[in-house]
């Protein structure tokens, strides 16, 4: 659990689709989620079934950093910059959320993982509120980057920022639920 808290809160953070901090901080978490992975699989069974989900993630963290990086080097511009990003960052994202649902929702019945299993429904139920949130930050970034300025790309970049400062609590929230799972976890069982 103690690579699975860094790697879910590395992977939760949803910055710009345009920078390269994102695909980043995306790409070292994914590492941190296999390395959990690993982790969990030698005190419970079936958590080995999320490593192609986060290995599917690490490699779209790659392409998505790889995109970042061609359109800040300017070997990108203009709409196919706009296209690649908003692809890279909807399938990366998208990617990321679906395979981290998986785990939380694989880890809430697992009663056996902690001592007090009211953490792991905690944290499925954060996580839910926190899931919901980016999806319509993901969706509010990619609707801004293709309507034209006026007053409705001015509304959905209000939204976004709305959504963006709830969603940065959320990620708070699930990073320390994880934790108390995380320290459940590590005294129910020692190294």
């Amino acid at each position: 659990m103690n690579f699975f808290n860094v790697g879910i809160v590395l992977c939760s953070i949803d910055l710009s689709v345009s920078t390269w901090l994102n695909y980043t901080l995306k790409l070292v978490g994914a590492l941190f989620m296999l390395a959990g992975i690993r982790e969990a699989q030698t005190v419970s069974e079936g958590f080995d079934k999320y490593s192609g989900g986060t290995l599917l993630s690490l490699a779209l963290s790659v392409v998505g950093l790889a995109a970042s990086l061609l359109t800040s080097f300017s070997i990108l511009s203009g709409t196919i910059s706009n296209i690649c990003l908003t692809a890279s960052g909807l399938l990366c994202t998208g990617m990321i959320i679906y395979n981290q649902s998986g785990i939380i929702s694989h880890m809430t019945p697992k009663h056996e993982l902690v001592n007090d299993p009211s953490l792991l429904n905690n944290l499925d139920r954060l996580w839910k509120r926190l899931t919901f949130f980016r999806i319509i930050s993901l969706v509010c970034e990619a609707s801004a980057r293709f309507i034209p300025e006026g007053n409705v790309q001015t509304f959905i970049q209000t939204v976004l920022i709305i959504v963006r400062i709830i969603m940065y609590f959320y990620v708070v929230f699930v990073a320390l639920a994880f934790n108390r799972v995380r320290m459940d976890f590590n005294v129910t069982h020692p190294i």
